[in-house]
């Protein structure tokens, strides 16, 4: 009887022991806690011109309808474009992409043009993945579009 009882301490110390050194072979890894929101990298590549592709300068676009649930670190609010009438800048956001983006021209954002073109959008459907992201960073996308405005 005495021989059973030990036996079973035995195979219980053995079975505590085993389960000992797999735990701490478990931990040798440190493992790290990761806290954010995915995110990505927006570059927008956007071309102004007029009907005979003179590029149009210091005019204001907008960006319709970026992404789903979209949140960005930058406004889109105040896009203006450069002398050879481009928008070449990078945002960070976090949100699903959306395939329904719109680049917009406001008549009432370019007092400047005030008469000269009509309001006009055009739906941005060069959207290309450049870049995997590492963690929570979903990677950088590329948005391009060009729009052309028609004289009133």
């Amino acid at each position: 009887m005495k021989l059973k009882k030990n036996r079973g301490k035995i195979v219980a110390k053995l079975l505590i022991g085993l389960l000992g050194l797999l735990g701490f072979s478990a931990c040798e890894e440190e493992m790290r806690a990761m806290y954010g929101t995915p995110h990505a990298t927006y570059n927008l590549k956007f071309q102004l011109t007029d009907e005979a592709n003179k590029p149009l300068e210091s005019t204001q676009l907008r960006v319709n309808n970026l992404g789903r649930n979209m949140l960005l670190f930058t406004p889109l609010e105040k896009l203006k474009t450069n002398s050879e009438g481009k928008i070449d800048c990078s945002v960070e956001g976090f949100g699903i992409i959306n395939k329904n983006t719109y680049l917009v021209y406001y008549e009432k954002d370019n007092e400047h043009h005030s008469g000269t073109f009509k309001e006009d959008s055009v739906k941005v459907t060069d959207i290309k993945k450049i870049e995997e992201g590492k963690g929570w960073h979903r990677g950088t996308y590329e948005l391009k579009a060009t729009l052309k405005l028609k004289k009133k």
